[in-house]
């Protein structure tokens, strides 16, 4: 577990050169927050935001929103997509805090403590942990980790935790997020949410990740499987260089007793397919 929390932090360190924690339009009133979450599923980025702006034009308070006729709503919000089922979320959501609070506004659950906090939110129509937790970090400042689609996907390919055994390739979002919530130092929550947002968006894409132009390529199980792959089926001389933060299990098997040193620079010639030389500072050769 140790290891794994110290790869996280490089990777996190990493990430927050590349991007610089940037300012993704989250909102910091949280009533804000939830109908931006709400309007951004399945949306493109781009378009949610849009719809945000006129939907807070035309309701600068959120109980002017439950007052106006349904068609209405959905008209605004019809540019994003989904019209029907995001007004249905978003007239179930605010009645909810409403009748609990007197007004469409969730300033008074600031002090609350997180479980109490994340219980309500979740008890919401539509809103599930992962969007939950998005309101909790963004507007509220809580240690939480939304595991969003690019998170999940970048976190993935990564493999921070195979040693441990912990997979996380085709988990689903819900299960992701379970597995994720407490594997996160709190620290490094905000950031590394933040900037692996940006990556998952610029680089590591889906279904075709951008490897080659990828800076995490040193730290990335992904990676390393798909460079094992091609090396073994070449027979010409290769050349891999990797900077092994973690051994990864189809290495050792092509290496044999060769085991890596950790954050050390390793070159390593494979001069056939049965012959693997293993060189670097402080290693060994055969």
């Amino acid at each position: 577990m140790d290891e794994g929390i110290s790869y996280l932090r490089e990777v996190a360190r990493i990430l927050a050169v590349l991007y610089g924690t940037p300012d993704l339009g989250n909102k910091p009133d949280p009533a804000d927050e939830l109908v931006y979450i709400i309007l951004s599923r399945k949306t493109p980025e781009k378009a949610y935001q849009e719809t945000f702006t006129a939907l807070k034009a035309r309701f600068p308070q959120w109980d002017e929103l439950l007052d106006a006729p349904r068609a209405e709503v959905e008209k605004l919000v019809s540019p994003g997509g989904l019209a029907e089922k995001k007004a249905t979320s978003l007239f179930g959501a605010l009645k909810i805090i409403l009748d609990t609070f007197g007004s469409c506004s969730l300033e008074s659950a600031r002090d609350w403590p997180d479980d109490r906090l994340e219980e309500f939110l979740c008890g919401l129509r539509e809103i599930e942990r992962r969007s939950a937790y998005c309101i909790m970090m963004y507007s509220f400042g809580r240690h939480v980790f939304p595991a969003d689609t690019h998170v999940g996907r970048v976190l993935s390919r990564l493999g921070p935790y195979w040693e441990l055994g912990l997979n996380l390739q085709g988990l689903d979002h819900k299960k992701l997020q379970r597995v994720l919530t407490d594997l996160i130092p709190p620290p490094l929550r905000y950031s590394l949410h933040v900037n692996l947002i940006e990556h998952g968006r610029a680089v590591c894409r889906a279904p075709k990740p951008l490897c080659e132009r990828c800076d995490l390529r040193p730290f990335c199980g992904y990676y390393r499987q798909q460079e094992t792959v091609r090396v073994t089926a070449s027979d010409n001389p290769t050349v891999v260089d990797l900077f092994c933060r973690r051994r990864s299990r189809q290495f050792d098997a092509l290496a044999g007793q060769h085991r890596l040193l950790p954050m050390q620079r390793q070159v390593v010639r494979i001069l056939r397919r049965d012959d693997v030389v293993a060189t670097g500072s402080g290693s060994g050769t055969r």
